[in-house]
């Protein structure tokens, strides 16, 4: 187990590309996959001094929902597009070549103000959580990812993050733990329920709708509707485990990535 101290409506673009630009396209892929990718494209443009061109109008909720410019605060230096830019140099393929560019560079307060929640979908996460029934604060958080992960490596088991939780509450000398948990799997969230200590309290923003996990394609193919609504929901569990101060989740995910890079937290990969 290795523990990760965290490290302190645009229109379109008209105007000629620099021959010396990137170009980042959104995919139908999971959402922390397209934050994170955002994320690597930019720092590494910012590092050669050129700018960034994002075309974000493909993404796993709607053709109609500009993904990333809906999410996060726009930055003076990244343009939004619709059209294919032929000049600019195209990052779509190059997500793994980037986070190793990111692994290596010092990150800082810069990763945050760029995954700055807008205004609009922080109002919609605040609304989701005056109407739940959530504390204000938590212990712990975990992160348990099950569905298409397991066609990608393989899983960790649920005893592994109760061993974490154990071990987390030994040290901090703490009689009780709130925990936050967010899963895909209503399999995984009974497990950990049945495993957990009594002295533990579970909280979930929503039971998963699916029991083996999510699977990219499958959540693709529902109607829009209802692929909107499990993205607000999908966010704000990102937002409550952002305020957590010690989360347990693994770093093969792109979620685990995601809060790596914008929570205050100790982060432990497990």
């Amino acid at each position: 187990m290795t523990s990760w101290i965290k490290y302190n409506g645009v229109k379109p673009v008209g105007k000629p590309v620099e021959k010396n630009s990137f170009l980042l396209e959104t995919t139908d892929a999971g959402f922390c996959s397209q934050f994170n990718s955002y994320v690597y494209a930019l720092l590494y443009a910012r590092s050669q001094k050129a700018p960034l061109y994002v075309n974000d109008s493909i993404n796993a909720v709607s053709i109609r929902y500009p993904l990333i410019q809906n999410t996060f605060v726009k930055m003076a230096d990244v343009q939004f597009t619709d059209v294919q830019i032929p000049t600019a140099t195209n990052l779509k393929k190059r997500t793994a070549q980037l986070r190793a560019f990111v692994n290596d560079a010092s990150i800082d307060d810069s990763v945050k103000e760029i995954l700055n929640w807008t205004p609009g979908i922080r109002s919609e996460m605040e609304g989701i959580l005056d109407t739940s029934a959530l504390p204000s604060t938590f212990d712990v958080g975990v992160h348990i990812r099950a569905g298409d992960m397991a066609l990608e490596r393989k899983l960790v088991p649920v005893d592994t993050y109760i061993e974490a939780l154990r071990d987390f509450q030994k040290k901090a000398k703490k009689n009780t733990l709130d925990v936050f948990l967010m899963t895909d799997s209503s399999q995984s969230l009974e497990e950990f329920k049945r495993k957990k200590e009594p002295s533990w309290n579970i909280f979930t923003l929503r039971y998963p709708t699916d029991r083996m996990g999510h699977t990219q394609r499958d959540f693709n193919a529902l109607p829009t509707r209802q692929r909107m609504n499990a993205y607000i929901d999908f966010v704000t569990e990102l937002y409550v485990m952002q305020q957590i101060p010690y989360i347990v989740c693994t770093l093969s995910s792109n979620v685990g990535r995601f809060l790596v890079l914008t929570a205050d937290s100790t982060v432990v990969n497990v």
